[in-house]
């Protein structure tokens, strides 16, 4: 089989990126996506009309607020759960339906089913049989029909990948491994610039909260690599947010 080094270096991204560096990437594609749609709207190319063009500009916003503020996953739940509605009481049904899907992902991915579950799902269930209902308003028994078929169907093809692929998806239900630093050895110092790393805090940030210089935050950092055998800011990152974070405070 021939060698394609496009090929790792693409498998290569996908396995060293951060969760914060997918969400900007998701949410950088997403946004060319949806100027793109808004465009084609108000040129009239697409139908669009005022309820449409203003979800458009919610979403914008939200996506721009992931590009700052990658942590804040639940924004691409909202951005599914919420255009469900949109776009299949415009009739949309099949995108609608995906969209849906999507944000289900992403509760489940935050561990929203965690607790309530029962109540959750069918809360989120009765959300998408009213919004497939509301066609009967905006259509007709027939549209509704097939609306409800056509739903069914990519539920069933949904549901036969996930069955299909399930051994390859199962660790992205796991819990998080734990990275206990109570017994890191790191001093005090540096736990705390560990946790301004979590919270995206920068280092001039950092360093005025600690009345110490730049450098000095730099330094504790690095020692705070070695100690915990990473090589650089963003391996830090990656092993904090792929890790469920013991603080020896918490």
């Amino acid at each position: 089989m021939p060698h394609h080094p496009e090929a790792n270096r693409l498998s290569t991204l996908f396995d060293t990126a951060s969760p914060q560096d997918k969400i900007r990437l998701l949410a950088a594609i997403a946004i060319v996506l949806d100027l793109a749609v808004i465009a084609l709207e108000l040129t009239r190319i697409m139908p669009g009309n005022a309820v449409k063009n203003v979800s458009d500009f919610i979403i914008l916003a939200l996506l721009l607020v992931l590009l700052a503020k990658p942590r804040w996953t639940w924004g691409l739940a909202v951005i599914g759960i919420g255009e469900c509605a949109v776009n299949i009481y415009y009739g949309g049904h099949i995108l609608g339906f995906l969209y849906f899907m999507f944000g289900l992902g992403v509760l489940l991915k935050e561990g929203f089913f965690r607790t309530g579950r029962a109540w959750k799902v069918a809360g989120l269930s009765a959300y998408l049989a009213a919004v497939t209902l509301s066609q009967l308003w905006t259509f007709s028994l027939k549209r509704f029909t097939i609306t409800v078929v056509n739903i069914v169907l990519a539920g069933v093809i949904i549901l036969g990948f996930l069955y299909l692929f399930h051994d390859a998806l199962r660790g992205f239900y796991r819990e998080k491994p734990v990275l206990d630093l109570t017994r890191s050895g790191l001093s005090a110092r540096q736990l705390f610039c560990v946790r301004g790393c979590m919270e995206d805090k920068r280092i001039k940030d950092m360093a005025a909260e600690l009345y110490v210089s730049e450098s000095v935050v730099k330094k504790e950092l690095l020692a705070a690599y070695e100690r915990l055998g990473v090589a650089d800011y963003r391996e830090l990152r990656y092993r904090l947010d792929s890790s469920r974070v013991l603080f020896p405070e918490d």
